[in-house]
């Protein structure tokens, strides 16, 4: 008889079509199916991407949560977490992560880590973290610069850190020309510089300042256009700016396959105010595109700044445009940081790299509290 699988819940907020829920999606793609049964969850509702995870064959659970605490959701998960014999608890963001270490340490789940996206700013955010933060058995930061905060910030404890960078699939990101025919198709004019973002239109992603920065960047490349892949509530007052700016702009909700609008841009822009380690910037390095990005939280882990790209201060336009001007002034130079920007990707961000660190994780966590009689999950439910 077979060794048993390990069952892993992944829990996410919401299934949207966003960062963090396609590295879930990955991850799940992933995962040894010798060795793992992976159960989906959604706290919120079924988004976009949940039929996505069951063309994987995966069951997916949506528990409709539509207030911060609700009683119903809150019971249905901590019901699946206990009859469903969960012994892997795998949460992607801040609310999923909350509910899981309580839950889950309820449920007597054995194991429980948590990806840690971005510090936390509002002061019950991380108030919460620090509360709860005894409750996990490893925590994820996804970049350095996210642990040092989980340390000084959260209070986390040293041993329960482990910074695991997010990888990608390479063979999704195969550099190439530019298509006049699907530039065409977006609106776009293939002949003249495109500089774009794949970002949610929220304060945080800091589009207002590239929009601001453009005027600059057309006195160097006249007739540049901006490329916004993303949606969310600023979309309009951002397309109000772009008209009186007289800014040529095409904004994207989504695009099929990511890798081609990234393959239309000349520059790629991150000028977030706040960020992890944005998987766009990483997916914009595997495409050969040079990247600016502001220096902020995990962007300078990801551009290495005069190699793969160029790092600016946060929040300041004229800093943005001389970054994007230089680029587009100088071809070779753009070249040469696009291609340092893929082996970087090759050499450091793979998602075979992530996903088997994760399961020596699953495993080197399960194996401890096999053997740790005082936290088994009998013990833990009592």
């Amino acid at each position: 008889m077979g060794k048993r699988r390990l069952k892993v819940l992944l829990l996410s907020s919401v299934l949207n079509v966003r960062g963090a829920e396609r590295l879930l999606l990955e991850i799940a793609r992933r995962l040894d199916k010798d060795k793992y049964e992976v159960v989906v969850c959604s706290l919120r509702h079924s988004a976009p991407m949940a039929g996505q995870f069951r063309e994987l064959g995966l069951r997916v659970e949506v528990l409709e949560m539509r207030a911060f605490v609700q009683p119903g959701p809150l019971w249905r998960l901590y019901r699946l977490l206990r009859d469903e014999h969960i012994d892997v608890l795998h949460t992607s963001l801040f609310r999923d992560a909350i509910y899981g270490r309580l839950l889950g340490r309820l449920a007597g789940v054995p194991v429980i880590v948590n990806f840690m996206h971005m510090g936390h700013r509002a002061f019950w955010r991380y108030w919460l973290n620090r509360w709860t933060a005894g409750m996990a058995d490893r925590v994820l930061p996804l970049s350095h610069t996210v642990e040092r905060l989980a340390l000084e910030q959260d209070r986390f404890p040293a041993d329960k850190l482990e910074v695991v960078y997010q990888g990608l699939d390479l063979s999704e990101f195969s550099p190439a020309p530019r298509s006049a025919e699907l530039a065409r198709s977006l609106g776009l004019d293939s002949a003249r510089p495109i500089v774009g973002t794949v970002a949610a239109l929220i304060p945080q992603k800091g589009h207002r300042y590239l929009i601001e920065a453009m005027p600059a960047v057309r006195e160097v490349a006249p007739g540049a256009q901006l490329l916004f892949v993303g949606k969310g509530p600023l979309r309009a007052e951002l397309e109000g700016m772009c008209r009186e700016r007289q800014q040529k702009a095409v904004f994207l909700d989504e695009i099929p396959n990511i890798a081609d609008a990234l393959g239309m841009m000349d520059v790629y822009v991150q000028p977030s105010l706040q960020e992890g380690i944005p998987q766009a910037v990483l997916e914009a390095m595997a495409m050969c595109k040079p990247a600016v990005a502001t220096d902020v939280d995990g962007n300078p882990e990801a551009v290495v700044d005069g190699v793969t790209g160029l790092v600016v201060p946060p929040r300041q336009p004229g800093a943005l445009a001389a970054a994007v001007c230089r680029l587009l002034a100088e071809p070779a130079l753009a070249v040469a940081m696009g291609q340092a920007g893929r082996r970087r990707i090759e050499e450091q961000f793979t998602l075979d790299r992530m996903v088997r660190r994760i399961e020596q994780i699953y495993d080197e966590l399960y194996a401890a509290r096999a053997t740790c009689p005082a936290r088994t999950r009998a013990q833990v439910a009592q």
